[in-house]
């Protein structure tokens, strides 16, 4: 039997979904965040919106990005992705 655990003092915000499952303590998930079946989630993470997790994060911390990498790396790819877009144009 596949259940959910919601804790005392959790925030669901309107039109959320929660299938199933048991996430970490402390975590905090963006809008439109994608949780792949099977994958842990360590306490005390957050996870930028539009993000989706395809594997297990074991250290606490900000994440972000497809697939959900460490929020500095994420910053990283998206400045590089402007900077190469900003290359091609006259």
């Amino acid at each position: 039997m596949l259940i959910a655990r919601i804790g005392n003092r959790v925030e669901i915000g309107a039109n959320s979904c929660i299938d199933r499952g048991w996430i970490g303590d402390y975590e905090t998930l963006g809008g439109r965040v994608a949780v792949r079946d099977h994958v842990s989630i360590a306490s005390k993470v957050r996870l930028a919106a539009n993000c989706c997790v395809t594997k297990d994060i074991t250290e606490p911390g900000d994440y972000g990005g497809f697939p959900a990498v460490p929020i500095r790396e994420w910053r990283r790819q998206v400045a590089n992705q402007f900077r190469i877009s900003k290359k091609g144009t006259p």
